[in-house]
């Protein structure tokens, strides 16, 4: 679970940029 959470995060952070 913590893995998705992560990816999610990192997905996220990447199309904000």
């Amino acid at each position: 679970m913590c893995t998705v959470i992560g990816l999610l995060f990192i997905l996220f952070m990447q199309l904000g940029s």
